[in-house]
């Protein structure tokens, strides 16, 4: 948690599953931050490995803003 404002979650994995992209958004709705990333560190190219996620603020379900997974 960086300033109460971002989640960051570090990984060091082949790919980015479902569940990674679970766990962070289960931190998000539980800790009313609306910002997080996922950052995979064993992606070839640092950018790819680079997931956002935000919180919607009219209806609390998350999404996916960008990024790809390795």
């Amino acid at each position: 948690v960086i300033d109460n404002q971002i989640i960051i979650e570090l990984k060091s994995v082949a790919q980015i599953t479902n569940t990674h992209r679970a766990q962070i958004l289960s931190y998000l709705n539980i800790s009313g931050i609306d910002t997080g990333f996922i950052i995979n560190y064993c992606d070839p190219y640092f950018k790819n490995g680079i997931q956002r996620f935000v919180m919607n603020k009219t209806s609390r379900p998350l999404r996916e803003t960008s990024g790809t997974s390795c």
